[in-house]
């Protein structure tokens, strides 16, 4: 066991500082879906998150048994899809059908893999992926179907745009929405069709502050998607 010596001061600031966090977390039952509801502000969840190891430690003091380190790398068999994930992330497991993921609070920052088979009914539609859709067509649905969802109020579509995805021509877009705390909400969605899927990277975060601290992170893992 590692013993920490500290002066009387210090040691006196980490407990005061502990039992402020202990406070709060008594406040949290899901950190990444009421970190913008607690007291101290979305300004306590910013000095917590500068530490990887403190952001894992605040999950698990949290209870939060649905959350687990994520693997290097995201694989789908049946569409041979593998993506490259980003190290000191957490995989939020009930978020199927996707592979969803965050660093910060899912309120916060995540990012979602979806893989859809053609011709499969999207959860909650009737609406499906066809493998004669172009990528305009594909965005249309992704973006319709993103602005229905009651999580996502004021949804404002910004830009969308043709982008390479795993070799292959697929789109952009660009979107803002407020969630259901109030809190402004940035969205980047990108899309392709493979030979028997639809692939969708998802990446939306809070404001100016965790989306441009995050946004490279994502462009990463969108760089690395693969597929045959």
């Amino acid at each position: 066991m590692i013993k920490l010596f500290l002066s009387a001061p210090l040691a006196a600031k980490r407990l005061r500082r502990e039992r402020e966090w202990a406070r709060e977390l008594e406040r949290v039952r899901d950190p990444g879906v009421s970190a913008v509801r607690l007291r101290v502000g979305i300004g306590f969840w910013r000095r917590v998150c500068k530490s990887n190891v403190v952001v894992v430690l605040v999950f698990a003091l949290a209870g939060c048994k649905t959350y687990s380190p994520v693997d290097a790398e995201f694989a789908d068999k049946s569409a041979g899809v593998r993506i490259d994930l980003p190290a000191g992330w957490l995989h939020y497991k009930p978020g199927k059908p996707g592979y969803v993921m965050t660093r910060d609070g899912l309120r916060l920052v995540r990012i979602e893999i979806v893989v859809a088979k053609y011709g499969d009914e999207l959860p909650g539609t009737q609406r499906v992926y066809r493998a004669e859709m172009p990528p305009h067509e594909m965005a249309e649905l992704s973006t319709s179907l993103l602005g229905a969802a009651d999580i996502r109020k004021n949804f404002a579509i910004e830009k969308i745009e043709l982008a390479q995805i795993a070799g292959r021509a697929g789109f952009r877009a660009a979107a803002s929405f407020v969630d259901p705390h109030g809190l402004p909400m940035r969205l980047l969605v990108c899309g392709v069709g493979l030979s028997r899927h639809y692939l969708e990277l998802r990446y939306d975060a809070a404001g100016e502050v965790y989306f441009d601290r995050r946004l490279d992170e994502f462009e990463q893992v969108v760089q690395s998607a693969r597929a045959p």
